[in-house]
């Protein structure tokens, strides 16, 4: 009789570790952007091992994380460091994303 017992509340266990695991959610993302506000070479951006390229400027407005010639990147919600560079000026720092955010990174003369 124990050890039928024991085989029960073992079988839950399994049970309701299966189905805690099945509901897990799916990761939680956000954006950065990384942008000029004027002329320059194009910047190579780093961030979590991915790579970008900036390759426009925008004088007039703050891009989006959608805006043609900047470097986009989708991470897993927390905080992480970049590096970029051009052939006039590096930068580097830590963004932090946020579910669904659009986090800006202006690159500017030093």
């Amino acid at each position: 009789m124990k050890t039928k017992f024991t085989l029960i509340i073992c079988l839950f266990i399994i049970g309701g570790t299966l189905i805690m695991n099945s509901c897990k959610k799916d990761n939680e993302t956000g954006k950065v952007v990384f942008w000029y506000n004027t002329v320059g070479t194009d910047a190579t951006v780093i961030i979590n091992g991915q790579t970008g390229y900036v390759t426009d400027y925008y004088s007039t407005y703050d891009p989006d994380c959608s805006s043609i010639g900047c470097a986009i990147f989708t991470l897993d919600v927390g905080t992480y460091g970049f590096t970029a560079n051009s052939s006039w000026s590096t930068w580097e720092g830590t963004v932090t994303i946020t579910k669904d955010g659009c986090y800006k990174v202006l690159l500017s003369d030093k």
